[in-house]
């Protein structure tokens, strides 16, 4: 996609995930003994462990560089968000409904919803509060409450706070 930035170092990070897949299987598979412990598995550790160290340095250098590099553009990504209106938030939506009405109904009526909202260019929580099922047991308050963007930021906060301390503790070698 030409308008991405750096999007084949990304896959390039990516691609190296299957070889450690494969290594790691190769790993479970030297802990396979017959008897006493033999060359024919221990020297399966001799090709896999060097692998996916060179396979995770490959990774955290090219990481290192992208995020380096990395731009945040949070009024670009609020506006991406509005276009899209309350649409990005259908499965929460789903999930919260779900609790209530059940599962599959609060599947059926969401999707349907969402379908017609994309055809008709409509809205979509509009849409859904139409669904007697929906109104009966919320209130349009409550269902626009699902969508704040600021309030669907789960535990992401946390773990970069966390990505970040344990990156620094690596770098300053604690």
């Amino acid at each position: 996609m030409p308008q991405k930035r750096n999007p084949a170092l990304i896959e390039g990070v990516a691609s190296l995930t299957q070889p450690i897949f494969s290594d790691v299987s190769l790993m479970l598979q030297s802990m396979l003994i017959d008897g006493e412990r033999d060359a024919i598995h221990w020297r399966n550790e001799w090709v896999a462990l060097p692998e996916i160290t060179s396979y995770l340095d490959a990774q955290l250098v090219q990481l290192t560089y992208i995020l380096s590099e990395l731009e945040v553009n949070t009024v670009q990504m609020r506006k991406n968000l509005d276009i899209q209106g309350s649409l990005p938030y259908s499965e929460r939506i789903m999930f919260k409904l779900g609790k209530v009405i059940g599962k599959q109904t609060a599947h059926e009526l969401v999707y349907q919803a969402a379908m017609k909202a994309i055809e008709n260019h409509d809205d979509f929580i509009s849409l859904l509060y139409q669904e007697p099922t929906v109104s009966t047991h919320f209130s349009k308050e409550t269902i626009q409450s699902w969508i704040v963007p600021e309030n669907n930021i789960g535990e992401s906060l946390a773990k970069v706070d966390d990505v970040v301390s344990t990156v620094q503790v690596y770098f300053r070698g604690d």
